[in-house]
């Protein structure tokens, strides 16, 4: 647990300016045609994706007889499956296969978050499951922020997953900007024709493939609907 902790806060939750950067390790495992897996990078080159922020399956060597056991480790609000990659490094240094699926909207602009919905990144982790309960035996799923939100989602649905970590989780917004946000959505969607981006920390030009800087209004709404 203390090492778990240590990871989330000195990985996940640092400063924007220190997000890791993948150097080859753990070697990323091949996409076999015709799988899940393929046609989730066949989508992220179709839309424009940088090939850092592609997903990404790390599978280690399994011994014959042992059991194959898979994490789906689902990234946050905004920035990439890079997000996740130490913790992939730990699993798969336990023996653990790793996927890192990429959430739709990201890994491109801000401008191509505005136009998802909810629905799209169930979709992405409802793929992600399916491809690894292909490879694996045992499967647990990991999600930070609104990764974690789809986390409990997807094990709602398929009871088989073994186990839920998350940090962060969004349950319910009850703070009273959530509804501003809502009506805000609204009149920019439907009087102006536009949406707003709403500031957040500032992130290196070199790093905005991988991590956006602003929030844009019209798909953290959608984080509310989910």
């Amino acid at each position: 647990y203390n090492y778990g902790q240590y990871i989330w806060y000195n990985t996940c939750m640092r400063e924007i300016e220190y997000f890791p950067q993948y150097e080859g390790y753990p070697p990323v495992k091949a996409a076999e045609a015709d799988t899940l897996y393929a046609q989730a990078i066949s989508e992220a080159k179709r839309a424009g994706v940088s090939e850092l922020a592609y997903p990404k399956y790390f599978e280690p060597e399994w011994k014959p007889g042992q059991p194959k056991i898979g994490v789906l480790v689902i990234h946050g609000y905004t920035v990439g499956p890079l997000q996740m990659l130490e913790l992939s490094k730990m699993f798969y240094q336990n023996n653990m296969a790793a996927y890192l699926p990429r959430l739709t909207g990201h890994g491109t602009n801000p401008e191509d978050l505005r136009h998802v919905k909810w629905s799209d990144w169930h979709r992405d982790v409802e793929l992600a499951y399916q491809f690894l309960k292909s490879t694996c035996d045992q499967i647990y799923v990991l999600g930070f922020s609104l990764g974690g939100t789809l986390a409990y989602l997807l094990a709602a649905e398929y009871p088989e997953i073994k186990g839920v970590v998350t940090d962060g989780a969004i349950f319910k917004v009850a703070h009273w900007g959530a509804h501003a946000l809502r009506i805000l959505e609204a009149v920019l969607e439907h009087v102006f024709y536009r949406d707003l981006g709403m500031p957040r920390v500032p992130v290196p030009q070199e790093m905005r493939h991988i991590a956006y800087d602003i929030y844009p209004t019209r798909s953290t709404y959608q984080i509310l609907e989910l």
